[in-house]
């Protein structure tokens, strides 16, 4: 028909489908919802995980408090008394029984979520002290017995309330030219180190069941010794293992008459007890330190105030402190100040303990 396209009976037609647009909008949205529902199962999941940690911490308060009724102390380890962490997760447990009442803490972590419990208190948030989020219990620092007071030192009754498998280590300090045999079964942590008229003997050992109850150290009583055993638990068993850190002196100088400073050492392993040990021969007006910088006093050791046999009179001091090393590291210099000044004689050094 004239007048009229030839196609023209074709009519256009809208196109079908989403514009890009629209697609994009549609995929926020989606984005979106799926980004709060996992959210919210997030938090479902995180609130379930939470009140399953604290409820098996009430149920092992219950039994630790019902073995301390059984047997009058709480069990020196979990695994003895047949207990192992649910859930994939892992307990850290630290007990000392020497002190009265005794005590006791128990990280339990799942995915590097923590809670912990003790013999007071309801679960709470977190680790206890010398634990960790990792799973790994630093060694503790749970006793010592000083031996300054003793009027013999050849033959020493240990101190029965050592667990097995406790680390164990003896510092003898004293004034004379004598050696000083190593007890049996003991391992040299490290050799007679004189400085000036000071001599000190480091040992260390991990208690046993087959330990005799006491342990000797020959000749003692004609070179006025002070001296200590400090024991804890946790520490590796390959003492070859510990990491032990250089042997500082004072160097005679009036900058250094009243300190004695422990070198650093550089730990391997995290949650490593690191010690440092700091004797020095004095007069006998020293009664205590006047303050340790770079880790915590643990514990200090006079001099005995009445002459032992043969007239002479201890006028050595020992101070140990300690502090925990989460991730390999190095340490600080432990700097131990006294109030009296002494230009020599001021022994110090670091040990480092990796956990077991």
């Amino acid at each position: 028909m004239a007048g009229h396209p030839q196609n023209a009976h074709l009519k256009l037609r809208p196109t079908l489908g989403f514009t890009i647009v629209e697609l994009l909008i549609v995929i926020v949205v989606i984005g979106i919802l799926a980004a709060i529902t996992i959210v919210a199962f997030n938090g479902v999941t995180a609130k379930a995980r939470e009140a399953t940690m604290k409820a098996n911490l009430s149920s092992l308060q219950k039994k630790l408090m019902a073995e301390r009724v059984e047997s009058e102390l709480y069990p020196t380890s979990l695994a003895s008394v047949g207990v192992t962490a649910p859930n994939g997760g892992t307990y850290q447990y630290t007990v000392n029984n020497s002190v009265s009442p005794a005590t006791y803490c128990v990280s339990y972590v799942i995915d590097g979520v923590g809670f912990f419990i003790n013999q007071n208190d309801q679960p709470a948030v977190g680790v206890c002290p010398g634990h960790s989020l990792t799973g790994v219990t630093a060694p503790s620092t749970t006793g010592y017995y000083n031996f300054t007071p003793e009027t013999s030192f050849n033959n020493l009754t240990l101190p029965t309330n050592i667990p097995n498998g406790s680390w164990m280590i003896i510092v003898v300090s004293y004034g004379d030219v004598a050696d000083v045999a190593t007890p049996a079964g003991w391992t040299v942590l490290y050799p007679k180190y004189t400085t000036g008229t000071l001599r000190t003997y480091v040992f260390a050992k991990i208690k046993t069941s087959s330990d005799p109850a006491t342990f000797s150290i020959a000749g003692v009583e004609s070179i006025s010794p002070s001296g200590v055993l400090m024991w804890g638990a946790g520490a590796s068993s390959n003492i070859a293992g510990w990491i032990k850190g250089a042997v500082s002196t004072r160097d005679g100088s009036a900058g250094q008459q009243y300190l004695t400073t422990a070198t650093p050492v550089t730990t391997t392993a995290a949650q490593s007890l690191v010690l440092a040990i700091s004797t020095e021969r004095t007069s006998l007006t020293e009664t205590d330190v006047s303050s340790v910088a770079g880790s915590t006093k643990w514990f200090f050791i006079p001099h005995a105030a009445s002459p032992v046999p043969g007239g002479a009179t201890r006028i050595q001091t020992i101070t140990v402190s300690s502090t925990v090393i989460a991730t390999p590291s190095s340490t600080l210099p432990v700097v131990t100040t006294y109030p009296n000044p002494q230009t020599v004689n001021g022994y110090a050094l670091q040990i480092a303990l990796p956990p077991s």
